[in-house]
């Protein structure tokens, strides 16, 4: 249908009629959409202040969430580590207080004290030809038995029995003389008077270690007894290292170290598939071992790291995770935390902006129909004017718009529509405007030119409507008489069916045309409400639907909505 509402331009006489209702509606809606500009100006800067806002906070609150998560994770591998650490040390408690025992099984065995004393004496009081010392040639042969035994039972790699200088009293006759390192071992169990370790060393592919504990008199009068020898016990340390770590499960970013300080140096323990070994000699080791960033005890890279040793002897067992390793954790929970900021920011800044955009929709469509209104009513009030030639009109669309709303209502029809028809119907006369004056005064036939001038009136109003109000209003004003315009020139029409006219137009078709029948018009009276209403079920131009909603209302009803007294249609 569309393509038939052909543009056709109107007399200026004509036009002048909707001339000064249509400017005063113009000045009003542009001083509107004014005020309209700058209360948006001014919300828009208002959420523009929000946002920015919103987005500071939601920084801030990230910021300390990155604080948190940052000491969370590095909290998580302290105590890991710290869980690690406890666990070895233990481990090595348990072996030091094993050894111990069995060393101590050795040391305080009086035959050895008791030989170690005699030989020292007999050594001072020997003289140089040694008589006295081969005269405990016989006892020394049976102690040396009896200790290599006692080491092969106990598992011992070698064992002796030595004196302060560090010479050989109860060895193998092909034992080498001890090397520094193991005399500064002896030398610094006299010292503490007590067990004493060497640090961790390799000889052939294996972990070693030496300790010293002193051999005292026996019987000895004196508040501290004399030292008289000391047990040099040589351990073989491969198996012993890996146990202490028995049990625990690094990742691929962890490294376990052991640290066996000696009276020189001290030796890091490492382990590389499955086998312990020395990886680095340290001259220093520190008191305390915190969990904080450092260089690695084995390497030059930095780490997170923590370690604990034991009092006797002091090793350090250290847990190390790669720095790289942990800045990892803490740059994604970052990406994270600021991911789901930025995402949060968003959301609110959305659900702010859906408001007031939701808020300006809301509020252009009510100006927008406050000025459409404003218009519609101006041109009411040029349908209404003085004028004689629209004596018969006054009124007219008021009359409409009640009836088709009450039909609207009958019908259920959606509110829509119903706004949809009631614009329509108060503007349903606007053509009437474009008809001239002797027309439409005129009592009688009309002439065929007439006729053709008045049928245009639709198609006036249509050309006139459709660049003020919506579309599908100027349509509808267009279908509700039932007829559209193929030549406007001839004034040539035809008939509209029902499913070619929109529902509001079928439905004030109905409405006007009752209406102008049962009002006075120019060239014949009104009709009684029985016959307009067999009027209306003869034409098959009428929806029946429509028909048999009117026909539902009584005439008093009729007659309200009308705004006419019963009595004067019967």
């Amino acid at each position: 249908m569309e393509d038939k509402y052909k543009e056709m331009p109107v007399s200026a006489n004509s036009e002048a009629a909707l001339q000064q209702p249509l400017v005063q509606g113009s000045a009003k809606a542009e001083k509107t959409e004014h005020a309209y500009s700058l209360s948006h100006t001014l919300l828009y800067s208002m959420l523009a202040c929000v946002v920015l806002v919103v987005g500071i906070v939601a920084l801030l609150l990230c910021r300390a969430q990155v604080r948190y998560s940052e000491q969370a994770i590095l909290a998580g591998h302290r105590d890991k580590g710290q869980t690690y650490v406890e666990t070895v040390l233990e481990n090595i408690r348990a072996w030091q207080s094993k050894t111990l025992d069995t060393i101590h099984y050795v040391s305080q065995a009086e035959m050895f004290r008791l030989f170690a004393k005699d030989y020292q004496e007999a050594a001072r009081a020997g003289g140089a030809d040694g008589s006295d010392l081969n005269s405990m040639s016989e006892e020394l042969d049976y102690l040396r038995d009896l200790l290599r035994d006692t080491a092969q039972r106990r598992g011992w790699y070698a064992a002796r029995i030595v004196n302060g200088n560090g010479e050989n009293l109860v060895a193998e006759r092909d034992s080498p003389p001890l090397t520094a390192d193991k005399k500064a071992v002896v030398s610094l169990a006299g010292t503490r008077r007590g067990a004493s370790y060497s640090s961790l060393y390799e000889e052939n592919g294996h972990l070693f270690l030496d300790v010293v504990d002193p051999l005292y008199e026996v019987l000895s009068m004196d508040d501290e007894p004399k030292i008289v020898a000391y047990l040099l016990l040589t351990l073989k340390m491969d198996s012993v290292v890996l146990d202490f770590f028995s049990g625990i499960h690094l990742k691929a970013d962890t490294k376990a170290y052991l640290l066996t300080p000696g009276p020189t140096e001290t030796a890091c323990i490492g382990f590389e598939n499955g086998k312990a070994s020395v990886v680095t000699k340290k001259t220093q080791i520190p008191q305390v071992l915190p969990f904080e960033r450092r260089l690695s005890q084995a390497s030059t890279q930095e780490v997170f790291s923590l370690g604990a040793h034991i009092a006797l002897p002091v090793w350090y067992a250290v847990m190390e995770i790669q720095a790289s390793s942990v800045d990892g954790e803490i740059s994604n929970s970052a990406r994270e935390i600021y991911g789901l900021g930025v995402l949060g920011s968003l959301s609110i800044a959305l659900f702010l902006a859906m408001i007031v955009g939701t808020w300006i929709v809301r509020h252009k469509a009510k100006e927008e129909q406050r000025c459409i209104g404003g218009l519609v009513h101006a041109i009411e009030c040029a349908l209404d004017g003085s004028d004689a030639k629209f004596r018969y009109l006054q009124g007219r669309s008021h009359k409409v718009a009640n009836l088709s709303q009450r039909l609207g209502r009958q019908l259920h029809l959606s509110s829509q529509a119903m706004e949809n028809m009631q614009l329509a119907a108060r503007l349903s006369q606007v053509g009437k405007i474009f008809v001239p004056r002797d027309i439409m005064i005129k009592r009688g036939l009309l002439t065929e030119e007439e006729r053709r001038q008045v049928q245009l009136a639709p198609y006036h109003a249509y050309n006139v409507l459709k660049g003020v109000l919506p579309g599908r209003v100027a349509r509808i004003v267009y279908q509700m008489g039932g007829k559209v315009v193929d030549d406007p020139e001839t004034g040539a029409n035809h008939e509209l069916t029902a499913k070619e006219m929109l529902l509001e137009a079928r439905v004030l078709l109905v409405a006007n045309d009752f209406c102008a029948m049962v009002s006075q018009r120019g060239n014949r009276p009104p009709l009684p409400m029985a016959d307009a209403r067999k009027k209306l079920a003869e034409r098959d131009l009428y929806d029946k639907t429509v028909v048999d909603a009117i026909n539902t209302l009584s005439d008093a009803e009729i007659s309200v909505l009308l705004d006419t007294p019963h009595d004067a249609k019967s």
